[in-house]
């Protein structure tokens, strides 16, 4: 029995003596600066110990928990560097030995394929000194452990450490999402499934299967409204899980005159790091018109994979496609990092001197960085004449600016102090007028309005900050900001012909000195668990939600990427000394004592992805499911359309995406080509896991009725009545 002191550091102790106690504050399950409560161990059983060690290493079970057929146990030792262990496992006749490996956090995890309802006794050993064991009596919960979905129809990705443990349960025939692990250190929790606030993943939220959801949970020493204070000890975990769908959820059925699109039954996301759109998809056209810029995303993949799959433009690094396929967005490097008033300081003749530079490009836009988004009078003019220039040498190409904005900006509905105010924006379309500096005009007349072809709309993901008194955050009004900002954009005369692009990025924008995300690999040459510090990756219903709206509200998809083409494989990572561990990144190896030096990336085939980018798949179905409707969507007729909710009919009015996010309503639209008809449907405040069947009117008086799945985006197609 260890004495209370002893057990208030029993954690740190089992985790300091596994892996270092360096590993432990830099995976950051607690901070350094503050003390916490103990985590409760009273409601975890203890073994009854049979039979004790008897060496210098006084290895011991402290406690035991059952999640699913897994058995978790919290061990103790003051030694350093004796895992890995082997657990032999005897019920009644039964006999199993098993080994096990160090994970993060400070629990062994043990499954036993022969455990049925009953006690059962357990023979703990270092693998480093056979002297150093432990014998143990536990029980097993057979129904327990039934209650985990059989894992062949799901997985996850992502954090896998004490703080965060979501799994995929079944009861009466229906899925859940459920978080184990029930970590509580004192701290305030916060439970996120797919960017909504919820406070019940704990016991449990039903979900449809054929879904990806994010789960994000956040721990905080205040109210969650003090997110962006770094001093507060905040923690982030997440994982990502896909259930696979069944014969019993084929998803939304017809309704009336109108069908769904649903999710091709060849759609998977990736089970692997790489997203594998490239190589799964079949062959498609683009709709004429519209734009889809990417990345080559996997090395052994060529370009022309993408461009026979909705793909209109790759990155300039591609050598091997043509310049008018070509894509480029230019970062400061372009002029050397050198600052504003250098570039102040430059003649016409010189600044046209770099736009010559540019050559033939499909795509072009500016990301110059070090200059503030509002130009100065002396930066704005300057690049008057590099875009004058550009465009007198490559008239084909689409020009636009993303760091300096595109006429009207909006991002999420803050004013120019950063309110959250929707209601302030109606009054945009009374009387549309430029709320950028940049697009004012010169003594002479000149302005970008006269060079840009290309309307860009930022959608990269906002800070999870809560607004409103509902407890949303900003991303839950993204894309009716997105549609906002792109309508009030074409009402300018210069911008009406542009094409409206909106661009994107598949994870959120650091802010607030975020605390970052471990995402783990489990490697197999050495075997072990690299866990890199990275970014929280959007949901997979927003990633889709985007594609889809940005091809039907707009004209197409610019999706950012931050790395060259990766590689493949669970063990193609370089990592040359332990000094490239940096201070979020840990190694465990399987069997305690492999080098992380082994690591060394093949550098023909490039240094596999550090985190699941199926966000980049879900980009690309909604680009497969607009392009199934492409007779609809070329040169289709934009309109949105009323519904029925809470007893009245909401009419469609201008200003409509402003007051669906004003009243937090579904937002309709639909794309009418002669008698067919495309439906596109979002409701951006509804939980995950909830369904709502709402009444539209179709445009020939018709009613028909659809179905608003969580905040995943509703597409529907069908024949109108002339």
């Amino acid at each position: 029995m260890l004495s209370p002191k002893k057990k208030k550091y029993t954690f740190f102790l089992f985790f300091a003596a596994t892996l270092g106690a360096a590993a432990w504050i830099a995976f950051a399950l607690l901070p350094r600066s503050r003390t916490y409560a103990e985590v409760d161990l009273s409601r975890f059983p203890a073994p009854e110990i049979i039979r004790a060690d008897s060496s210098r290493h006084q290895l011991t079970i402290q406690r035991y928990r059952q999640i699913g057929p897994e058995i978790r146990l919290l061990a103790y030792t003051p030694s350093a560097g004796i895992a890995p262990f082997t657990a032999t496992v005897v019920q009644g006749d039964r006999r199993q030995e098993i080994v096990i490996s160090a994970y993060p956090g400070g629990w062994l995890r043990l499954t036993a394929g022969i455990l049925e309802t009953g006690p059962f006794i357990l023979t703990l050993k270092s693998l480093k000194d056979s002297l150093c064991n432990v014998t143990a009596a536990l029980e097993f919960d057979g129904m327990q452990a039934r209650e985990i979905a059989d894992t062949a129809r799901w997985f996850r990705h992502g954090s896998d450490d004490d703080l965060l443990d979501v799994r995929v349960t079944v009861k009466n025939g229906k899925y859940h999402l459920k978080d184990f692990a029930g970590y509580d250190d004192g701290r305030k929790r916060y439970y996120f499934l797919e960017s909504m606030r919820t406070d019940s993943l704990d016991k449990g939220i039903a979900v449809r299967p054929g879904y990806l959801y994010t789960v994000v949970a956040r721990w905080i020493d205040g109210p969650y409204d003090q997110w962006w204070n770094r001093t507060r000890h905040r923690t982030s975990r997440l994982q990502s899980i896909w259930i696979a769908p069944d014969s019993a959820s084929s998803g939304a059925g017809s309704a009336g005159r109108l069908s769904p699109v649903p999710f091709p039954g060849w759609f998977r996301p990736s089970q692997t790091f790489n997203p594998w759109f490239d190589r799964i998809f079949p062959e498609y056209e683009p709709v004429p018109g519209k734009l889809m810029m990417t990345y080559r995303l996997n090395r052994d993949v060529p370009s022309e994979a993408y461009f026979k799959r909705g793909v209109t433009h790759l990155p300039r690094w591609e050598q091997d496609i043509p310049a008018e396929k070509q894509h480029w967005t230019e970062a400061p490097g372009f002029f050397g990092d050198r600052d504003q008033r250098w570039f102040e300081s430059l003649g016409r003749s010189e600044v046209e001197a770099y736009a010559d530079r540019v050559g033939r490009i499909g795509v072009y836009a500016y990301d110059f960085e070090f200059w503030n988004r509002r130009y100065s009078p002396g930066v704005r003019q300057r690049l008057l004449w590099f875009s004058s220039r550009l465009k007198q040498n490559n008239p084909g190409m689409y020009l636009f600016d993303y760091w300096g904005g595109s006429a009207y900006v909006n991002t999420t509905f803050r004013d120019k102090d950063g309110n959250f105010t929707p209601a302030g924006f109606l009054q945009d379309y009374a009387g549309p007028r430029s709320n950028h500096f940049n697009f004012e005009k010169n003594s002479d007349g000149d302005f970008f309005g006269r060079y840009f072809n290309m309307t860009a709309v930022d959608v990269y993901p906002r800070p999870p900050v809560t607004v409103g008194d509902r407890h949303y955050n900003l991303n839950n009004y993204l894309v009716l900001s997105a549609v906002h900002a792109s309508r009030i954009n074409r009402l300018f005369s210069y911008q009406q012909n542009n094409k409206t692009i909106w661009f994107a990025w598949n994870r959120f924008m650091p802010m607030y000195d975020d605390p970052p995300f471990p995402w783990q690999v489990r490697t197999t040459n050495p075997e072990g668990s690299l866990v890199f510090s990275g970014l929280e990756t959007i949901p997979a219903s927003q990633a889709l939600s985007l594609s889809l709206f940005s091809l039907i509200e707009g004209d197409g998809l610019y999706v950012w990427n931050d790395s060259q083409p990766w590689g493949r494989g669970p063990d193609n990572y370089s990592i040359r000394d332990n000094t490239h561990l940096h201070a979020a990144t840990i190694w465990l190896p399987a069997d305690g004592r492999s080098e992380v030096t082994r690591f060394s990336a093949d550098s023909s085939s490039g240094e596999s992805p550090r985190y699941w980018d199926y966000a980049s798949d879900f980009f690309a179905l909604g680009n497969w499911m607009a392009c199934q409707a492409g007779d609809i969507v070329y040169q289709g007729k934009r309109g949105d359309l009323p519904f029925y909710l809470e007893g009245q009919w909401h009419e469609p009015q201008q200003e409509q995406a402003v007051l669906a996010a004003q009243y937090r309503l579904p937002f309709v639209t639909s794309v009418t080509n002669g008698d067919r008809i495309l439906v596109l449907a979002l409701d951006s405040f509804q939980q995950p896991g909830h369904t709502r069947s709402l009444r539209i009117r179709l445009p020939d008086g018709s009613e028909a009725e659809i179905e608003l799945y969580g905040n995943w985006p509703s597409l529907y197609r069908g024949v109108l009545t002339r």
